[in-house]
């Protein structure tokens, strides 16, 4: 099922900025609610996708004691578009273990930042489902 986000016009003050987050929830199962966000960067400009990636990531695993990058690579959207993703896993608790995947999109001087989370099974499964709702991504306005 294709869907088109919910759209509205603002008119910010100078000095402000628009980094809109879009919240996808997914299913909840095996103890982790399932969720893709959406943080679009328009103002980057960024020459290099991995560059831009690893940054953000260093400032994640900073606030996170004990997250494990399990993955990290560059790739290529189907539409052409470079993007880097990441899977890392951190334990929120004694007895769970959460893996997170983000995935970085280049679109002109915009940057698409995904973030997903599953648990170790769902990254399997929900996960490609993930996959496929990031490769569908048509940036529009840029």
């Amino acid at each position: 099922m294709a869907t088109t986000n919910n759209r509205f016009k603002i008119d910010l003050a100078d000095g402000w900025q628009d980094l809109t987050v879009h919240y996808f929830m997914g299913p909840e199962t095996h103890g982790v609610q399932h969720a893709l966000s959406l943080q679009v960067d328009p103002e980057t400009d960024p020459d290099d996708v991995s560059e831009y990636a690893q940054e953000r990531v260093a400032q994640v695993l900073e606030s996170i004691p004990g997250a494990e990058v399990l993955k990290q690579e560059e790739k290529t959207m189907a539409g052409g578009m470079p993007a880097y993703e990441v899977i890392y896993k951190w334990a929120p608790s004694e007895d769970k273990v959460v893996f997170q995947k983000m995935v970085f999109v280049k679109h002109g001087k915009v940057m698409y930042n995904f973030n997903g989370t599953f648990t170790k099974q769902t990254l399997k499964t929900l996960g490609v489902e993930a996959d496929r709702m990031i490769e569908s991504l048509v940036p529009g306005g840029v």
